[in-house]
């Protein structure tokens, strides 16, 4: 047996749905479909259709990590997207609740309920009934077009294929859509099989992809790939919507995480191991991350700053994308203070409403910089500027421009604030910079839990790379 068959067949046994579990599943999607009805019934909802869709109707859900997504779909025009949002979403949320269900208001187009029964999580979609994906009132409308496409291409072998496939981008971090991950939907993970055939043929034929210059064209729409990247400009990779050609399914995909899974596929073709399978989250204590500090600074000459904000309780895609936005702004502004940002990213306890930010910094070569003030005429400013600074290594002094200036040790902390308060942002609200190689007691005083120290930790060090190939 050679070394890919190997390995794929131990990760295949435990990411396949056992029998029982399918069992389960079917049982949960029975109920959630049923409780859907009534509810829809009592709210007085007629001509619809409760359908089950997504991963679990494909059969291509990994085992463990399975949702239902329940959609019932609406007549179109009898019902508005406003109808929706104030009334049914609400009402079915309510209604829900009332027989003992867990539920969460989310949002995508438009409002959806999650619902959590018997330990699954069943996401409830409202979405209205077209003909055609070229008919559409929402985007979800397009989502049965998706199931039967997938459903009618995947052979019971080519199921187990899309499951490496997840498993793998799960794993290397590249899986999702959201704007967190700008990654690989479960849709585009299905169609690269079906384009491919197998998950091996995927990684292989992944060297060949370029940045902005691939196109995946399984049904064949467009008559070149130029054309077909003519009509997607500012894309990173392009794989048309077999229902809908004017959509690209990979929209969402980010340069990271394009270039983040053509490496890992070629280490794993190179060195195939159960790793590349494994979800990389380590186990680390406040302590682990004090050291993971102090070396970083002491030895490494780098710069540790970590931004606290306050979130409003909006969608984590929204939410998320003001991080971003966040992350941009600081590297482009410290980029022209000549500071150089190495890494940076972002944490968000959504129930909490609160994210950090951690920028790795090249510490400075010069840790002090010329600090400039007003024209020395400017008498009223010049004496603040005195005052100000009385404390500064050289100065304050009058230069040959008849300006002051004086020299003061770089407060890098203080630089990112100044930049933080630029960024102009309605969801995000940084409230405070600590610099972690000065005041690494604070950490302490956060009272992080698990998974946000873990965090920390894997960003700091950063050893995904090294890990796969040890």
């Amino acid at each position: 047996m050679d070394p890919y068959s190997r390995v794929l067949q131990e990760v295949l046994s435990k990411v396949k749905p056992k029998s029982s579990e399918y069992y389960y599943l079917s049982f949960i999607a029975r109920i959630a479909c049923s409780y859907t009805s009534e509810c829809l019934d009592e709210l007085g909802v007629r001509d619809y259709e409760v359908t089950v869709q997504g991963s679990y109707a494909k059969d291509t859900f990994i085992s463990g990590d399975a949702d239902i997504d329940v959609f019932f779909l609406l007549k179109p025009y009898r019902y508005t997207t406003r109808f929706i949002e104030m009334f049914l979403v609400p009402g079915l949320k309510r209604c829900l609740e009332s027989r003992g269900i867990r539920t969460v208001l989310d949002y995508a187009a438009h409002p959806y309920v999650t619902a959590f029964v018997g330990g699954v999580e069943v996401n409830i979609v409202p979405a209205f009934r077209v003909s055609s994906p070229r008919n559409l009132v929402s985007p979800v409308d397009r989502t049965p077009f998706h199931t039967e496409y997938v459903r009618s291409k995947l052979s019971e072998g080519m199921r187990d294929e899309v499951r490496l496939l997840k498993a793998f981008m799960k794993s290397v971090g590249v899986y999702g859509a959201e704007v967190r991950v700008q990654g690989f939907s479960g849709y585009l993970t299905e169609l690269l099989v079906i384009k491919y055939g197998s998950f091996l043929n995927v990684l292989r034929e992944s060297a060949k992809w370029k940045p902005y210059k691939t196109c995946i064209d399984i049904e064949g729409y467009y008559k070149s790939p130029r054309d077909c990247l003519k009509r997607f400009p500012r894309s990173v990779m392009v794989v048309v919507d077999p229902v809908d050609p004017q959509r690209n399914a990979a929209a969402a995909v980010g340069l990271r995480s394009f270039s983040l899974f053509r490496i890992c596929a070629r280490m794993f073709l190179l060195k195939p191991s159960t790793k590349f399978f494994e979800p990389y989250r380590p186990k680390a204590e406040v302590q682990d991350v004090e050291r993971s500090v102090l070396a970083a600074c002491s030895s490494m000459n780098r710069k540790l700053v970590l931004v606290l904000s306050n979130t409003a309780h909006r969608s984590e895609d929204v939410v998320w994308g003001q991080l971003r936005r966040l992350e941009r702004s600081l590297v482009n502004q410290l980029k022209s203070r000549e500071l150089r940002v190495l890494y940076i990213d972002s944490y968000l306890e959504h129930s909490k409403g609160i994210a950090m930010t951690l920028v790795d910094l090249q510490a400075c070569a010069a840790p002090c910089h010329v600090h400039e003030g007003p024209p020395a005429h400017i008498v009223e400013n010049a004496v603040r500027f005195i005052a100000k600074n009385r404390d500064s290594l050289v100065g304050p002094w009058i230069d040959v421009d008849n300006r002051l200036l004086c020299i003061r040790i770089r407060d890098i902390a203080s630089e990112v604030m100044e930049c933080v308060k630029k960024v102009e942002l309605e969801f995000v609200k940084p409230e405070k910079v600590i610099d972690l190689c000065s005041s690494l007691s604070e950490l302490r005083n956060l009272a992080l839990n698990s998974d946000t120290v873990s965090w920390l930790y894997e960003s700091i060090n950063r050893e995904r790379f090294r890990r796969l190939l040890s």
